[in-house]
């Protein structure tokens, strides 16, 4: 059989959820109608596919976390909550925090949503725009988010706050396929692959095995966490993650033997 090249996340999922995780399943169309219904969209078709039959492989929850679909929100609808609930318009100190650092002493930090809210709901998008939030890092240091203008889009990127309570998002992945893939990485990174590291050694393992860079690494755009792509052998049942960026400082491979 010939190198698989850049699977899907559903089909790495389908190789990696039996060996390192539980079983291969999905939401039911009730629950994410549900979703739709409760929140007054229709979740963008190539991750409603992914939810539908990947959505509770249990990789989605081991290291950063998928949100279900009973959990799904906009994030006009979280400013909603957070200025409905705790946003004072005549306290001068609402959303300061001070906290103390060596070296630098009492130290001010300034929640931007306060800026946003002196604003009505109809002006908000002139500052930011509605994103659909569909996963978390696992301590809560980071969320993820499409943007809701972006959901007919063939290709489909992904955005995250620049601070976690900022309404500045930008662009981390430039595909929900790339997110994912990294989302199923982040899984498995740590469950004792073969690493290889440095250009040379790499080069050596794609001419051993004939795995071509060029089909592996086809030019697009540029990510700024750098880019993760994946490879599967079928004769040596092995899978592959390569991980780099546009200046081949720090790549790194990291297989897999499967059974």
């Amino acid at each position: 059989m010939k190198i698989q090249y850049n699977l899907l996340p559903g089909e790495l999922l389908e190789h990696f959820e039996p060996v390192y995780g539980k079983m291969v399943e999905g939401f039911s169309e009730t629950e994410l109608a549900d979703a739709e219904e409760r929140l007054g969209i229709r979740i963008p078709a190539s991750y409603r596919s992914f939810l539908l039959q990947y959505g509770k492989c249990s990789l989605n929850s081991i290291q950063n976390y998928l949100i279900a679909p009973d959990s799904l929100q906009l994030a006009y609808d979280c400013y909603r909550e957070t200025r409905d609930e705790d946003y004072d318009p005549d306290d001068p100190e609402w959303a300061v925090d001070k906290w103390w650092s060596e070296g630098q002493g009492w130290v001010e930090t300034v929640n931007p949503l306060a800026e946003l809210f002196q604003h009505p709901e109809d002006e908000w998008n002139r500052f930011v725009k509605d994103h659909l939030i569909i996963w978390h890092e696992n301590q809560g240091c980071w969320i993820a988010g499409i943007r809701t203008e972006d959901f007919e889009k063939e290709t489909i990127p992904v955005y995250i706050p620049d601070e976690l309570y900022s309404y500045t998002w930008e662009m981390e992945f430039p595909s929900l396929e790339e997110f994912l893939t990294r989302m199923i990485f982040a899984a498995i990174e740590y469950k004792n692959p073969q690493i290889i590291t440095g250009n040379t050694d790499i080069q050596d393992f794609f001419d051993t095995n004939q795995i071509d860079r060029e089909l592996l690494c086809p030019p697009e755009k540029s990510s700024p966490s750098g880019h993760c792509r994946s490879f599967y052998l079928p004769e040596k049942h092995l899978a592959g993650f390569f991980l780099y960026d546009v200046r081949g400082e720090n790549d790194t491979l990291s297989i897999y033997q499967l059974p």
